[in-house]
């Protein structure tokens, strides 16, 4: 589950750091991302309301430049791949 979600991440790119940043860039949101599923059984719209809360409070909002619709993309592959 966790390389799956962190190839996921890193092919996203949300702050569109890569490939210049270290390649553990997203760690700490990643390995958030995999707690919350291992925690429950969780919806596309509640992981991607997650995503979204973890990358907020990750990187200031101004940083932030992906919509809602793009981490209901990114929830979607996630729970379906």
């Amino acid at each position: 589950m966790r390389n799956k979600v962190k190839h996921i991440i890193d092919e996203w790119d949300p702050i569109e750091v890569l490939p210049f940043a270290p390649s553990d860039e997203y760690e700490s949101e990643i390995n958030q991302i995999v707690r919350f599923l291992s925690g429950h059984e969780a919806t596309d719209f509640e992981l991607a309301n997650k995503i979204k809360k973890i990358f907020i409070n990750a990187f200031d909002d101004f940083i932030i430049q992906f919509t809602e619709e793009e981490c209901l993309a990114i929830a979607r592959k996630i729970l379906n791949e």
